[in-house]
């Protein structure tokens, strides 16, 4: 099948002997109609998936018709409320969905009330309604807070999380940072842990990245580092790694990172996008090409007042989400005017 190199595409096998990390939902392709994709539909759903079965027959199971399974079978899917699409097939891959992340750090996480944070996330998902994989960030210094934003993000349909390891005078050895994360996982939603050394004073490290990725559910790790050693090293372990690091995108994109979250992308979606989409294709020409208008500003807004300058360099390129919440203020005179210089070819990118 055309695009199945873009990632996530697994074999039966390699689902059924857990050597497979899956998201929520799960596309579930049934060249045969037999016991093979019905049974293996039965038993992610029973994980706690959303299963879509795929299938050319026009009948679900049809090897199976007049055999002692046959009803059973259709009666638990049903129940387990499996989606069917039959007469149907899957012609190309097109890699990962559209990810939007709620409550983010540029988003303001860490000030928002807890109110105030589950109306977001509830509000989101409502607004996104599937369209795209939801990830909701619900880092917090309790470890029972973020259990309980981690259920009520579960409870909207969220795909994932994105947690932070305590972050203020928190745990710096490797066994409370995995004990926290293993209780955040117990919940069953995807993890996507969080690398800031600078804000959160302790570094994820390779070893300490492989243990992690040892425990059920945690995905992958985010790497706001900024710094592309050792992310490399991060990404030499071969675990899924997504940069957050704005200024190393295109450098990350080649290195072999696995996806990004990052805040620039808020005010340059058009250009940031096509990048990503140049990087899988393997036109590094392109991602040059595309990366020349975003350096300066990338670099610029990394220096310093970083969600400050999003949301300036945002109300610029016309996606505009109003002003940071206290205690930040907007940006100031000065840097606005040095932000607005770097900008000048990127708005006219953005809008056209």
């Amino acid at each position: 099948m055309p695009g199945w190199e873009k990632g996530n595409v697994f074999s039966v096998e390699e689902v059924m002997s857990c050597g497979a990390r899956l998201g929520r939902r799960v596309l579930l392709l049934d060249e045969n109609g037999g016991w093979c994709g019905c049974g293996t539909a039965w038993k992610l759903a029973e994980d706690g998936h959303e299963v879509t079965l795929v299938m050319l027959d026009p009948m679900v199971g049809r090897e199976l018709q007049r055999t002692s399974a046959d009803s059973a079978l259709r009666r638990t899917l049903n129940h387990l409320k499996v989606r069917f699409v039959v007469e149907s097939s899957v012609h190309e891959w097109h890699g990962n969905a559209a990810t939007l992340v709620l409550s983010s750090g540029t988003g303001m996480h860490v000030y928002l009330t807890r109110e105030e944070s589950d109306e977001l996330v509830k509000h989101g998902a409502r607004i996104i309604r599937g369209r795209a994989r939801v990830i909701v960030q619900t880092s917090l210094l309790v470890v029972d807070g973020v259990v309980a934003r981690t259920r009520h993000a579960a409870d909207c349909g969220a795909n994932g999380v994105m947690v932070l390891p305590p972050f203020f005078e928190g745990p710096t050895s490797d066994e409370d940072i995995i004990a926290f994360y293993s209780s955040v996982s117990e919940d069953g939603l995807p993890i996507i842990g969080y690398n800031v050394p600078q804000a959160v004073g302790v570094a994820i490290t390779p070893d300490l990245f492989r243990k992690l990725a040892e425990i059920p559910n945690f995905a992958t790790m985010k790497d706001s580092s900024g710094d592309l050693a050792a992310q490399a090293d991060l990404i030499g372990t071969g675990i899924p790694m997504m940069n957050g690091a704005d200024p190393l995108t295109p450098f990350a994109l080649y290195g072999g990172a696995s996806d990004l979250i990052r805040g620039g992308a808020n005010f340059a979606p058009k250009t940031c996008a096509a990048m990503v989409e140049a990087a899988g294709k393997g036109d590094w020409d392109k991602v040059r090409q595309l990366w020349q208008p975003l350096q300066a500003v990338m670099n610029l807004i990394w220096q310093g007042d970083y969600v400050q300058s999003v949301y300036a360099a945002a109300e610029m390129t016309g996606h505009g989400a109003g002003n940071p919440r206290r205690p930040l203020s907007v940006l100031r005179p000065e840097k606005h005017a040095a932000l607005a210089a770097t900008m000048r070819g990127l708005i006219e990118a953005e809008r056209t």
